[in-house]
């Protein structure tokens, strides 16, 4: 009887271990993961942090599309089909691969790969490899161009970048962090932080459009209800459904509109610049750093005594600007 006993004891083991990995849904690669964890740091090295997946099929699209608008031009010439097409589609067809090669070479420039030794770190894209060794650095800044947000080491003879992007990005900066020199980790807090232009753009093309959307949804709700052909019900539900849309959208162009196109830390006070106004604010005026809310971009929202304002992640060394001001609250 104790060897049947043993052996339904074993499975009954082997049963609960299976369910209890089915339960807290461990794949294979995160109990790896968990062992790498447990090693000492000098036995992690090398660590490569690639593009998220997402990220990089989105890249490959958008390649594929520019080649596809590059080559047609080419596709119809040899097959004899471009003389037949219009002055107007020629232009246009024209056109589009000439803005396909300028813009194409651009993604040869992005960071896919990112290596970190027990030395160095070594960055990889399409046209060019570069490495960083930790004795040579010197710092390390989160900046914004043409909507591009990306971190940037800077070290002697040199400087490196790879893109928010990257998969475990946050374990990355931290280890870069680890190994700047003392008293160089970061720069003067107290300075101005600026937003990329693009991003500017962006802002205001974001607000503008939310108007534009509200107007179609007002002038769709008062053609249906000249039409006559729907019950007064019907033209109530979508009457509210239209406040609440232009309620929400309201806002919401609202606060994209206030957002801050420069801010300036000083030992004493803080100044916000909008494209409406500037803004002076003692230090005691600071409330909270939080998370935004629903439906408005990435970034931090900036909760003061005299109202909220959302920094978007275009900001030039947003990650700064937040440590800081929570390190103001606090104090």
């Amino acid at each position: 009887m104790s060897e049947p006993d043993d052996s339904k004891s074993k499975i009954k083991s082997l049963l609960s271990g299976a369910f209890s990995n089915f339960l807290h849904a461990r794949s294979s690669s995160s109990i790896a993961e968990e062992k790498l964890a447990a090693k000492p740091l000098e036995d992690k090295f090398p660590l490569y942090f690639r593009l998220k997946t997402m990220v990089a099929v989105r890249v490959l699209a958008e390649c594929t599309v520019l080649i596809l608008l590059l080559l047609l031009p080419l596709v119809l010439l040899l097959f004899g089909k471009f003389a037949a097409i219009s002055i107007t589609g020629k232009i246009i067809l024209s056109t589009l691969a000439l803005l396909a090669a300028c813009i194409l070479p651009i993604y040869g420039l992005i960071t896919y790969k990112v290596k970190v030794e027990k030395e160095a770190v070594t960055t990889y894209s399409l046209f060019k490899q570069r490495i960083c060794r930790f004795a040579l650095l010197k710092s390390l800044t989160r900046r914004s161009n043409w909507n591009v947000v990306r971190y940037t080491a800077e070290y002697e003879g040199g400087e490196i970048s790879f893109p928010i992007w990257l998969e475990r990005c946050d374990r990355l900066v931290a280890i870069i962090r680890e190994h700047l020199p003392k008293g160089s980790s970061s720069l003067n807090p107290f300075r101005s932080f600026k937003q990329d232009p693009i991003s500017l753009i962006f802002q205001i093309g974001q607000a503008v459009l939310s108007l534009i959307f509200i107007g179609v949804v007002w002038c769709f709700t008062m053609a249906l209800q000249q039409s006559g052909q729907h019950t007064a019900a019907d033209i109530g539900l979508l009457i509210v459904f239209a406040i609440v849309i232009s309620a929400v959208l309201l806002w919401r162009a609202y606060v994209i509109a206030l957002m801050p196109c420069s801010l300036e830390l000083k030992p004493e006070h803080f100044v916000v610049r909008t494209w409406f106004f500037e803004k002076n604010f003692a230090w005691a005026d600071l409330k909270a750093v939080s998370e935004p809310y629903p439906l408005l971009p990435e970034g931090v929202l900036i909760k003061t005594t005299k109202g909220s304002y959302l920094v978007g992640n275009g900001m030039d060394s947003a990650d700064e600007l937040e440590a800081t001001l929570k390190s103001r609250i606090s104090a």
